[in-house]
């Protein structure tokens, strides 16, 4: 038993399978909160494209002089790219989202309620009465009188 306790071979295995446990344990948190943060935001990205759109067109925005003072690249530049960047990638997120326009309005409401989305009210209700208008035809009362 001891000799079996002595040899190295034995614990560089032990050791590498440790190493190995824990380092899959460590991206698998890695994975979990980059997912997180990836699909917070696209949401923001896609629910909020106007302001942030408007938070970079200006050179002397925030954003842009962090990028300006970071980067080698000038504030021109990035007042130019950055708003077309921030638009194509909301398009791409919009194109992506499978959902059915009543599925991503029920969505926005759950959202709304939670208090994780404030919406624009008067919107989401004129939403609410197109998606309760589209959906009309398919009522049970549909051929009655």
């Amino acid at each position: 038993m001891n000799e079996l306790f002595a040899n190295e071979l034995l614990w560089q295995w032990v050791g590498n399978l440790i190493g190995v446990g824990l380092a899959a344990v460590a991206v698998a948190f890695a994975l979990k909160y980059a997912a997180k943060y990836a699909k917070e935001a696209a949401y923001m990205i896609r629910h909020y494209t106007p302001q942030a759109i408007e938070a970079v067109d200006q050179p002397s925005d925030a954003v842009i002089k962090f990028l300006t003072g970071n980067t080698p690249i000038p504030s021109t530049v990035w007042v130019t790219v950055l708003p077309a960047v921030l638009k194509a990638l909301a398009e791409g997120l919009e194109a992506l989202d499978t959902r059915t326009e009543a599925e991503k309005l029920h969505n926005r409401i759950k959202e709304a309620a939670e208090g994780t989305f404030i919406p624009n009210v008067e919107e989401l209700v004129g939403q609410l009465h197109q998606a309760s208008i589209r959906r009309a035809p398919d009522s049970p009362l549909e051929g009655t009188k």
